[in-house]
């Protein structure tokens, strides 16, 4: 699969997958890291088998729209900007610092 953004200030992605290409997909979560998570995820779900689950991009829309994490990259305060994470891992504090 590739990902590219479509729209960074949106959070707006573009998936391609050897079936399909998926346009404007919001990424729900802030970070680079959370785009690749996000087409990681889409890639995954393009691979079932449609018998199974029948994937559309308004589903895959909403879906990702309706995604909260809270405490990942969360703003609680303004003036000063104040932000909360649970970083769990080494992994999850460098993406937080990039």
């Amino acid at each position: 699969f590739v990902w590219t953004w479509r729209d960074s200030a949106r959070r707006l992605i573009d998936v391609s997958t050897p079936r399909r290409t998926w346009e404007a997909l919001p990424v729900p979560l802030r970070g680079e890291h959370q785009a690749v998570n996000t087409a990681l995820v889409i890639a995954t779900l393009d691979q079932l088998p449609e018998d199974v689950v029948t994937l559309t991009p308004e589903l895959v829309r909403a879906g990702l729209a309706a995604t909260d994490w809270p405490a990942r990259v969360e703003v609680i305060g303004h003036e000063p900007t104040v932000i909360l994470d649970a970083a769990h891992n080494w992994a999850s504090a460098k993406a937080l610092l990039e």
